[in-house]
């Protein structure tokens, strides 16, 4: 490796520009800070296509709860540049593999058993592209690349509606979440800098065990999803360290 040249946050490799944690294309007219880490053309260049597809799902679902009036205590909450992102090129593509409702079960009371969580199904490397953002806020918070974190092993946890055959797993599912949820304490991640991330387009969340630490990401006020990666107690210890818990909230979502 080239004397000043520093290792991709993801796979170690040569860097040859920096890639946005998350994608700056979240952030459309909106002026803040942002996270950025060195990365090689592979996990930057090459992984923008994916960026695109996954943020216009969130755009087109968002869209049709806005058409919904039973979801208007959801999308208020909603930045108007989020009903704005659908990339054209993408769009009509993105539009046959994702789900644009939460899950509503008219037979249960007519109630919305999952009101808070948006389903992106079907979204090829959805879980690549969260646990490559775990990565990205990890070599932020370490400000340097630890091979000793092995990504491949990384866990997520997400919404899903493809295999429900009914309430049983639906049930389960929510539990799963319900579960995550109560662990504590949750940290507030660190901030993109003095203008930060704005809350209602992002916030991420830490929770940390003997072996594991637990990322909780929420997009928009509605997407959450998690992700879970085996981690050395010291590599815990530096990040805790930058969430400063002592000035963080303990925060259960």
């Amino acid at each position: 490796m080239p004397k000043n040249a520093k290792p991709c946050y993801f796979c170690g490799g040569i860097s040859t520009g920096r890639e946005h944690i998350p994608p700056q294309m979240l952030f459309k007219e909106i002026e803040c800070d942002k996270i950025t880490v060195p990365s090689c053309d592979q996990h930057n260049t090459y992984k923008s296509g994916i960026d695109q597809k996954i943020i216009t799902g969130f755009s087109l679902s968002l869209q049709s709860l806005q058409k919904d009036s039973r979801f208007n205590n959801i999308t208020k909450k909603v930045p108007i540049n989020a009903f704005n992102l659908a990339d054209s090129k993408t769009k009509e593509c993105v539009k046959k593999g994702v789900y644009l409702k939460p899950i509503i079960l008219p037979f249960i009371n007519n109630e919305i058993v999952l009101p808070e969580m948006g389903y992106l199904e079907r979204i090829q490397d959805l879980d690549n592209w969260l646990i490559k953002m775990t990565a990205g806020l990890v070599r932020d918070g370490l400000k340097r690349y630890d091979n000793n974190i092995n990504w491949n092993s990384a866990i997520t946890l997400k919404p899903s509606v493809a295999n429900f055959n009914g309430i049983k797993e639906l049930k389960e599912t929510q539990n799963n979440f319900g579960e995550m949820k109560k662990k504590s304490p949750w940290y507030t991640g660190w901030p993109s800098g003095r203008r930060n991330y704005p809350g209602n387009v992002f916030n991420f969340y830490l929770h940390f065990t003997n072996s594991k630490t637990i990322f909780y990401y929420i997009f928009f006020s509605v997407f959450r999803f998690y992700v879970e990666i085996e981690m050395n107690p010291l590599i815990q210890i530096e990040l805790l360290k930058r969430i400063n818990p002592t000035n963080s909230q303990s925060y259960i979502a």
